[in-house]
């Protein structure tokens, strides 16, 4: 899974900085969209279900909570959606995310199995640091928001080029 969220990591990120121009030599087919889409949805599922599992015994526990977030992520995909296509610089940031959540459970795996790369052990990389690198990025990008509005900035947009097949509505 971590390769996965890397590999789909770097390859938005290219087309965010290549442009259209890129994402038309590698136009997606309707079967391949629907095939990824449907292979994640797996992917993530058993990581869901497992998750579940490891934190509870009830089996009506288990089921509500995976029909509630299944619920909750249909429920808030168009308003999600509609923020990242208004404020780029999250999409961005979402996509380092993905980056690093990938990179850590690729150390974290390595740490639990005793690989070792160059003679070196993989390192553990505690949770409060993850969050804190996380929050990091959020705050500083919310504070970068909130300085160029209280100061009536004038920064030129961020405009992120997209797919062809998922230009929003209204855009060029």
């Amino acid at each position: 899974m971590s390769l996965f969220l890397i590999w789909k990591g770097v390859k938005e990120l290219r087309v965010k900085v290549k442009g259209v121009e890129q994402a038309l030599q590698e136009k997606s087919r309707f079967r391949d969209v629907v095939a990824l889409i449907v292979g994640m949805n797996l992917l993530f599922s058993v990581d869901s279900i497992l998750t579940v599992v490891g934190m509870t015994d009830i089996f009506a526990v288990m089921v509500g909570s995976v029909v509630i977030s299944v619920a909750l992520m249909l429920a808030l995909a168009g308003t999600i959606s509609d923020f990242l296509h208004s404020n780029p610089e999250f999409e961005i940031l979402g996509l380092f995310v993905l980056l690093l959540i990938g990179f850590v459970l690729i150390l974290e795996g390595g740490h639990t199995a005793h690989l070792t790369a160059n003679g070196t052990e993989f390192p553990y990389i505690p949770q409060w640091i993850v969050i804190f690198m996380l929050l990091l990025m959020f705050s500083v990008d919310l504070y970068q928001n909130w300085w160029a509005k209280s100061h009536n900035a004038k920064i030129a947009p961020v405009h992120l080029h997209h797919r062809i097949d998922e230009t929003p509505a209204g855009l060029p």
